[in-house]
């Protein structure tokens, strides 16, 4: 529910009422009445939206925080000089005001918001630049069984094969969607178990393809600010990229014990749960290895094709994903109107030009 126009209104009337008083244009009570209607309308919805970003979001906007302050400011500011003007000649303009937030409270509670957009495949595909690796050559290659499938995704611009990924669910399923996503993200850990659980109950069984994409300049170049919650990203992702090479059984292992808890586990301990699933007696994430670096790299290439921004994003047949996941009959609703025209391709790997 969009409350930008609202509080703009709110905030001018307040500015308007507080002249009409210093200018004597309209009665000192009127607009002391105005005032404090105003006053609970934006204290009461400043405290509401504080305690969504604290309890619901568990984050905070700088932004929007910066405005509830001030919102919450005026409305004790409007209230001091209400209880130096004495109370007022009616009390209506108050309760409707307090009426206003409970009304705004009940609409987000009883009114589920959208939190998702969908946005379709453009008829035009962008170019995806080349990401240097700098990391030693394998001197023994991995041998993997290739069953040779690829998806088409976003309106056949891209082609994935389902060998070069982990895979969430079931990997022979013909339904099959990509999600990129980091390690350390919270959002993706829930979309993560989301995804997990919806995998099983789709019919026919749901594939989706993991495509890592740290959010850390120390790998992406595509970020260039460093942020506290990324960190150890890259490492993240390549130890998970080298267990899925060594052992696709232990990795499955390893994804359902990584994202079972609301934040990543350190990573000492990420790296002693790798080598115990694999029975090694240590495991290293900082190795240098081309092999482990390409499925990142290429990750990372799609994910600056198709323009960067938020993760986890889903890649469909014909759109691109983003935001929280609905509940599971609306998402069925989704995956089944883009699943029914996905037509199998040849084995690629890059945009179309």
């Amino acid at each position: 529910m969009s409350v930008a126009l609202p509080a703009f209104l709110a905030y001018f009337g307040m500015l308007g009422a507080a002249v009409c008083v210093v200018l004597k244009v309209a009665g000192d009570a009127v607009m002391l009445q105005m005032m404090l209607a105003i006053a609970i309308m934006l204290g009461g919805a400043a405290v509401w939206f504080v305690i969504l970003q604290a309890v619901v979001l568990r984050r905070f906007c700088a932004y929007c925080s910066t405005l509830h302050v001030i919102g919450i400011a005026s409305a004790a500011l409007a209230l001091s000089i209400m209880r130096a003007a004495g109370p007022p000649s009616a009390r209506w303009p108050s309760y409707a005001a307090a009426a206003g937030v409970a009304v705004l409270i009940a609409g987000q509670l009883l009114v589920a918001p959208r939190l998702y957009r969908i946005e379709p495949a453009s008829a035009e595909a962008p170019t995806s630049p080349q990401v240097p690796l700098t990391t030693a050559p394998r001197t023994e290659p991995r041998k993997q069984v290739r069953s040779g499938r690829s998806v088409p995704l976003l309106s056949n611009r891209l082609s994935l094969a389902l060998d070069d990924w982990p895979i969430l669910g079931n990997r022979d399923s013909t339904n099959v969607i990509a999600c990129l996503f980091d390690y350390t993200c919270p959002q993706c850990r829930k979309t993560h178990q989301r995804l997990r659980t919806f995998s099983s109950t789709y019919p026919g069984g749901l594939a989706v393809l993991l495509l890592p994409v740290p959010m850390d300049p120390a790998c992406n170049p595509y970020l260039h600010k460093r942020h506290v919650l990324h960190a150890h990203a890259c490492r993240y992702a390549r130890l998970a990229m080298a267990l899925w090479l060594t052992s696709p059984a232990a990795y499955n292992d390893y994804d359902q014990w990584f994202f079972e808890t609301d934040e990543a586990p350190p990573l000492g301990i990420a790296c002693a749960k790798a080598a115990e699933l694999i029975c090694s007696k240590s495991f290293d994430a900082d190795a240098p290895d081309p092999e482990i670096d390409a499925p990142i790299l290429q990750a990372l290439e799609i994910y600056k094709a198709i323009g960067t921004g938020r993760v986890p994003m889903l890649l469909l047949p014909h759109a691109t994903f983003t935001g929280d996941l609905p509940p599971n009959a609306e998402l069925m609703s989704i995956l089944a109107e883009q699943l029914s025209s996905i037509r199998w391709a040849p084995v690629a790997v890059a945009f179309k030009a």
